[in-house]
């Protein structure tokens, strides 16, 4: 048992060393963005967009199931507010029509993130130059009205939903590494 702690701690040692010289950590600049989420092999992870998209807030999309309810998954969701706004012939000016067109340091596979997604961007607001103290909307629909939104202010409580076409919102998009 004692070899086998030992042999698991030595290994873990192994991986944190292997992360770091790979030279990844919360707040890089990385393959066309900011890294502001890392998994436990430090290989993987999640990049947000250096900036705020357009310094504008706006429109989480049309009302309307679309489909995008994971809150886990943005690439799934952004895949199906598109579709939805395609379907639809609406304006491809929402924010998951934007990430998804987005051509950023050579990375085309922007897209907007999920609510968890979201919620790691929050946990790492610090590190991460230039978020407003505002509200950021994730891809994650609440119901065919409301979609799920995020406070990035002190004191408030974090998570809220809140009507689709009603308000406009900051947002960043995000990729996978």
């Amino acid at each position: 048992m004692k070899n086998t702690l030992l042999i698991l701690f030595l290994f873990s040692l192994g991986l944190s060393g292997h992360s770091q010289s790979f030279g990844i950590k919360i707040g890089s600049p990385y393959n066309g963005g900011i890294v502001y989420n890392i998994d436990q092999t430090g290989k993987h992870g999640l990049i947000c967009t250096p900036t705020d998209i357009l310094f504008v807030k706006i429109p989480w999309g049309k009302n309307g199931e679309t489909g995008a309810d994971s809150k886990t998954d943005g690439q799934m969701n952004t895949k199906f507010i598109v579709n939805h706004a395609q379907e639809k012939r609406q304006e491809n000016k929402f924010a998951a029509c934007i990430c998804d067109t987005l051509s950023l340091g050579g990375f085309t596979d922007w897209y907007m993130p999920s609510l968890e997604e979201l919620e790691h961007l929050y946990i790492a607001r610090e590190e991460i130059r230039g978020l407003v103290e505002d509200d950021y909307m994730s891809s994650t629909e609440a119901n065919a009205d409301d979609a799920w939104h995020l406070h990035f202010q002190r004191n408030k409580k974090p998570r809220f939903h809140y009507n689709k076409t009603a308000k406009d919102y900051f947002f960043r998009c995000i990729r996978k590494f």
